[in-house]
Protein backbone atom coordinates (compact mmCIF):
# COMPACT_ATOMS: atom_id res chain seq x y z
CA UNK A 1 0.00 0.00 0.00
CA UNK A 2 1.74 3.55 -1.03
CA UNK A 3 2.34 6.43 1.29
CA UNK A 4 -0.65 8.69 -0.47
CA UNK A 5 -3.45 5.83 0.05
CA UNK A 6 -2.58 5.45 3.67
CA UNK A 7 -2.86 8.95 4.26
CA UNK A 8 -5.78 9.66 2.58
CA UNK A 9 -7.32 6.45 4.41
CA UNK A 10 -5.93 7.95 7.94
CA UNK A 11 -7.28 10.96 7.51
CA UNK A 12 -10.79 9.19 6.40
CA UNK A 13 -10.87 7.45 9.20
CA UNK A 14 -10.32 9.71 11.43
CA UNK A 15 -12.80 11.98 10.25
CA UNK A 16 -15.10 9.63 9.99
CA UNK A 17 -14.37 8.44 13.64
CA UNK A 18 -14.33 12.16 15.04
CA UNK A 19 -18.41 12.85 12.79
CA UNK A 20 -19.20 9.57 14.96
CA UNK A 21 -17.93 11.02 18.45
CA UNK A 22 -19.69 14.24 17.97
CA UNK A 23 -23.01 14.47 20.34
CA UNK A 24 -25.69 13.98 18.54
CA UNK A 25 -29.35 14.53 19.83
CA UNK A 26 -31.99 11.60 18.26
CA UNK A 27 -35.19 13.17 19.44
CA UNK A 28 -37.48 15.23 16.75
CA UNK A 29 -38.19 17.45 19.54
CA UNK A 30 -36.38 18.41 22.53
CA UNK A 31 -38.74 17.71 25.80
CA UNK A 32 -38.12 19.71 29.18
CA UNK A 33 -40.30 18.18 31.41
CA UNK A 34 -39.42 18.83 35.39
CA UNK A 35 -41.46 15.48 35.90
CA UNK A 36 -38.54 13.55 34.73
CA UNK A 37 -36.93 11.55 36.94
CA UNK A 38 -33.58 9.75 36.43
CA UNK A 39 -33.90 6.24 37.06
CA UNK A 40 -30.85 4.64 35.67
CA UNK A 41 -27.59 7.20 35.17
CA UNK A 42 -23.81 5.89 34.64
CA UNK A 43 -20.62 7.55 33.76
CA UNK A 44 -19.33 7.36 30.57
CA UNK A 45 -16.35 4.90 29.55
CA UNK A 46 -14.15 7.43 27.50
CA UNK A 47 -10.68 5.56 28.05
CA UNK A 48 -10.22 4.06 24.16
CA UNK A 49 -8.69 1.84 25.17
CA UNK A 50 -11.21 0.40 27.42
CA UNK A 51 -14.38 0.99 25.04
CA UNK A 52 -11.90 -0.90 22.06
CA UNK A 53 -12.04 -3.58 23.89
CA UNK A 54 -15.52 -3.70 24.80
CA UNK A 55 -15.87 -2.85 21.39
CA UNK A 56 -14.01 -6.00 19.97
CA UNK A 57 -15.25 -8.38 22.62
CA UNK A 58 -19.03 -7.45 21.80
CA UNK A 59 -19.56 -5.94 25.28
CA UNK A 60 -22.47 -3.61 24.60
CA UNK A 61 -25.75 -2.15 26.29
CA UNK A 62 -27.60 -2.84 22.73
CA UNK A 63 -27.27 -5.49 20.15
CA UNK A 64 -25.04 -4.58 17.23
CA UNK A 65 -23.56 -6.47 14.72
CA UNK A 66 -19.89 -5.72 13.66
CA UNK A 67 -19.35 -5.51 10.28
CA UNK A 68 -16.79 -5.81 7.23
CA UNK A 69 -16.50 -2.58 5.17
CA UNK A 70 -14.45 -1.65 2.26
CA UNK A 71 -12.86 1.69 1.84
CA UNK A 72 -12.03 2.36 -2.04
CA UNK A 73 -9.44 5.19 -3.00
CA UNK A 74 -11.47 7.06 -5.93
CA UNK A 75 -8.43 8.39 -8.07
CA UNK A 76 -6.60 4.93 -7.96
CA UNK A 77 -9.33 2.57 -7.57
CA UNK A 78 -7.18 0.78 -4.97
CA UNK A 79 -9.16 -0.45 -1.93
CA UNK A 80 -8.70 -1.51 1.57
CA UNK A 81 -10.68 -4.05 3.54
CA UNK A 82 -12.16 -2.99 7.37
CA UNK A 83 -13.77 -4.15 10.18
CA UNK A 84 -16.47 -2.56 11.38
CA UNK A 85 -16.45 -3.00 15.84
CA UNK A 86 -18.53 -1.00 18.24
CA UNK A 87 -19.86 -0.78 20.85
CA UNK A 88 -22.97 1.13 22.79
CA UNK A 89 -22.97 2.63 26.35
CA UNK A 90 -26.33 3.31 27.95
CA UNK A 91 -25.58 6.31 29.92
CA UNK A 92 -29.39 7.47 30.93
CA UNK A 93 -32.89 6.46 31.32
CA UNK A 94 -35.39 9.17 32.38
CA UNK A 95 -39.30 8.54 33.23
CA UNK A 96 -42.02 10.41 33.68
CA UNK A 97 -45.64 9.51 33.62
CA UNK A 98 -45.88 8.95 29.63
CA UNK A 99 -42.29 9.32 28.56
CA UNK A 100 -39.27 7.22 29.05
CA UNK A 101 -36.31 9.17 27.52
CA UNK A 102 -32.99 7.38 26.81
CA UNK A 103 -29.21 8.65 26.63
CA UNK A 104 -26.70 6.68 24.72
CA UNK A 105 -23.12 6.76 23.31
CA UNK A 106 -21.55 4.75 20.93
CA UNK A 107 -17.89 4.23 19.82
CA UNK A 108 -17.21 2.91 16.60
CA UNK A 109 -13.75 1.48 15.52
CA UNK A 110 -12.37 0.53 11.91
CA UNK A 111 -9.74 -1.64 11.67
CA UNK A 112 -7.28 -2.32 8.74
CA UNK A 113 -7.68 -5.40 7.42
CA UNK A 114 -3.85 -6.56 6.00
Amino acid sequence: MNYRLKKSVTTILSLLIMTILLPTNASASKVEDSSMKVMYSEKQVTDMDKLYDMAKNGITDVKSYNEKGIIKNARTGESIYVDYISTIQLLEVKQSKNLTSKTYSKTVFLILIQ
